[in-house]
């Protein structure tokens, strides 16, 4: 697309920009700077929330290894933020918690989320979700070249 958007054959539009989005709460927000209280103050829910996801988990898991149903196959939800955050096991909710601008709060967040949709052997709880940024599509639109060419109209000579 970008080698005819440097012809006459069509146009791009390419306006859009981006957003950040919410997918748990199924909101989007188009102006950072205009709303970075109120995402930062999400941002804190949602970090508490998969902190506390991930406390419940150890639990859980402490009474299945008490009761010898232990299942260490797969890593568990605080290896695999650690592993994310690039800090040790014990370190992930002191890591989550970092006293870091929204707008850098919110890359770690959404690394995490990232990472945590694409484990197969791991859901996410229902607390918190993906937050992060989006980026809206480039419109493409035929211009008159463009028309001529898809109803196989004769061009000028000047077109090439």
């Amino acid at each position: 697309m970008s080698n005819l958007s440097q012809t006459d054959v069509i146009s791009v539009d390419d306006s859009g920009g981006k957003f950040v989005l919410n997918k748990r709460l199924d909101k989007a927000f188009w102006s950072f700077e205009e709303n970075e209280a109120e995402i930062a103050r999400i941002l804190d829910e949602e970090v508490e929330a998969l902190i506390n996801d991930i406390r419940e988990r150890e639990k859980t898991a402490q009474l299945a290894a008490d009761g010898g149903e232990e299942d260490r196959n797969s890593p568990s939800l605080r290896e695999v933020v650690a592993d994310v955050l690039e800090v040790e096991s014990f370190e992930v909710e002191l890591a989550l918690l970092e006293n870091q601008s929204a707008y850098e709060k919110l890359g770690m967040y959404s690394s995490v989320t990232k990472r945590l949709d694409s484990e197969e052997d791991l859901e996410m709880g229902d607390g918190y979700g993906y937050m992060g940024w989006h980026f809206v599509a480039h419109k493409y639109q035929l211009n008159k070249t463009g028309e001529r060419l898809v109803e196989n109209e004769q061009l000028d000579q000047d077109w090439q």
